[in-house]
């Protein structure tokens, strides 16, 4: 049942207890204030904790589905991980300035573990375009 004015249907999407406030805009029509479902911020949540859990595309969904929740679409999911991924792995390129920032770092000094990577020498040629 739609209520009847925008006073109860406020009180009624915060009863409801799955809607979060997102924004409010004024348009020809009146001020409209604009809501998001929580349900989408959980499943967000559950994903990356899956993601944690080195969990795949396919095994990500299967227990979203198990746990009863909103399931993305493959294509939101993409992009959900990629996002996740860069934050969690840092970024996937490297510009020239920083490369030569970190060679120059790495070669004052030989590191204490064998594990660590160094640079024993290096050499810039940069092209006249």
């Amino acid at each position: 049942m739609a209520p009847n004015n925008t006073k109860k249907a406020e009180e009624a999407v915060i009863k409801e207890d799955q809607w979060n406030y997102h924004c409010t805009n004024i348009t020809a029509a009146g001020r409209k204030k604009f809501f998001q479902s929580n349900k989408i911020s959980r499943s967000k949540k559950i994903v990356q904790e899956l993601f944690e859990l080195k969990l795949k595309l396919k095994a990500i969904i299967e227990m979203l589905h198990e746990r009863g929740n909103t399931v993305p679409s493959i294509h939101q999911l993409n992009s959900l991980l990629r996002t996740v991924k860069s934050r969690e792995l840092g970024p996937t390129s490297i510009s020239l300035g920083e490369n030569v920032q970190w060679c120059l770092e790495s070669s004052q000094s030989m590191p204490k573990s064998d594990d660590t990577p160094f640079v024993a020498s290096y050499e810039i040629i940069y092209d006249k375009i």
